[in-house]
């Protein structure tokens, strides 16, 4: 599940509501800044080359993330 709307809009509350709905943990901004230079890395090389699916999956599902929102997961949204 990614939410794709735009950032400041009511997005940290919306991250509260689907983890509780979805049973997990949502990737939002926030997770950027407390994951450090992992986050960071694998943001900006998907910035410069388009992510497989595998990596997507492995980066979000395969950390236990159930979703994202807010930037930058409404970035690559597709």
């Amino acid at each position: 599940m990614i939410g794709a709307g735009l950032p400041r809009t009511g997005t940290t509350s919306m991250k509260s509501a689907l983890s509780i709905l979805l049973d997990g943990p949502i990737y939002h901004m926030f997770e950027v800044f407390k994951n450090g230079d992992v986050d960071r890395k694998f943001w900006i090389e998907a910035c410069h080359q388009k992510k497989t699916d595998k990596e997507w999956k492995d980066f979000l599902e395969g950390r236990g993330y159930r979703g994202g929102l807010d930037y930058p997961p409404a970035l690559f949204y597709k």
